[in-house]
């Protein structure tokens, strides 16, 4: 048998096919795992009755998979300060290298240009988490309308026995004018 490049690519080939095919068993696979564990874990862990029963990570990862937390907007923060952090330290190569001019571009212009495209995206994630907080709010639960009934009159407790201290509710003689526990003039 000759180990020549005829037979190198030949056996090549196979083994490339062989591979293609573990990996579409292995796609296939994974695919059917991810289904089955997305539908258990949405009826058993995202059910809204659920909703403030977790504590720490799991109330976390709740929030975060009913997308009340968003992952986009930290993305963002950390973005603007690398781009930010960028545009100064390249103005300070401007201020040794080039001109004073271009420093001040680069320092002021750039960082003032990144600021508002960030502030600008960030808007509309606030827009977006107010609205949900809207929605949450107006579609809560519905109180429904009790029906107007006249009041019913109250029945007048009945009146404390004669020489009842107003003060302290200590039973006194009628006839005593000092409550003899706490002093309060009675008549």
């Amino acid at each position: 048998m000759s180990y020549g490049p005829s037979n190198f690519s030949s056996v090549l080939q196979m083994l490339q096919g062989a591979s293609f095919l573990q990996s579409t068993i292995a796609m296939s696979v994974c695919a059917v795992l991810a289904l089955a564990g997305g539908i258990v874990a949405y009826f058993l862990f995202l059910s809204p009755k659920n909703e403030h029963r977790f504590t720490g990570f799991l109330d976390w990862l709740y929030q975060f998979l009913h997308f009340r937390k968003l992952l986009l907007e930290a993305l963002l923060k950390i973005s603007y300060i690398v781009v930010a952090l960028y545009f100064t330290l390249y103005s300070l190569y401007l201020l040794f290298t080039a001109s004073f001019l271009a420093f001040l571009f680069t320092f002021i212009g750039s960082n003032l240009l990144a600021r508002l495209v960030y502030e600008f995206l960030l808007f509309f994630i606030m827009i977006c988490r107010n609205t949900s907080e809207i929605n949450g709010k107006l579609s809560g639960p519905a109180v429904p309308a009790q029906p107007q009934t006249p009041a019913a009159p109250a029945e007048e407790p009945p009146a404390p026995p004669a020489g009842t201290c107003p003060n302290c509710g200590t039973v006194n003689e009628p006839a005593d004018a000092f409550c003899g526990n706490c002093g309060h003039k009675l008549h």
